[in-house]
């Protein structure tokens, strides 16, 4: 059981992604501003800071949250007897429906990443814990002689 200041930071923090990404599809990540995305989610810029050191922190801790969906997605799927095929094609299933529920987010989102991580070299770690999540269904497929 989590305290109650440990549950008010942690709403905080969720307030703020949701804020950013509503902003972000909405307007673009260049024309969203700090102060737009804490005055959406009801916190002073003071207390956006406290959290985030800027946009481009709050752009790679909601791809850090689609990360941690797929690796949910992941062990959802590895304890559902179904064959490998059918794990990868529900992989690449959800992609594309997230991509047709928010495709003006999701372009955005991938536009952004590509330059920062092009610039900073912060998405090899990235790729890395896609590749690791797709490597646990083919692991799993070798060992049940599917792959």
């Amino acid at each position: 059981m989590i305290s109650k200041r440990e549950q008010n930071k942690r709403d905080t923090n969720d307030r703020l992604l949701l804020a950013a990404r509503i902003l972000f599809s909405a307007k673009g990540f260049a024309s969203t501003t700090v102060d737009d995305i804490a005055e959406r989610a009801e916190v002073s810029r003071a207390t956006f800071f406290n959290y985030f050191q800027g946009k481009d922190s709050v752009l790679e801790a909601l791809h850090s949250d689609h990360l941690d969906q797929l690796a949910a997605l992941v062990d959802q799927l590895m304890e559902s007897p179904m064959p490998t095929s059918d794990r990868i094609s529900r992989i690449f299933q959800d992609f594309a429906q997230q991509a047709i529920m928010h495709p003006r987010y999701l372009r955005m989102v991938t536009a952004e990443l590509e330059r920062d991580f092009a610039s900073s070299g912060a998405g090899a770690a990235h790729d890395h814990r896609f590749h690791v999540e797709l490597l646990r269904i083919v692991t799993a497929g070798i060992e049940a002689g599917e792959v």
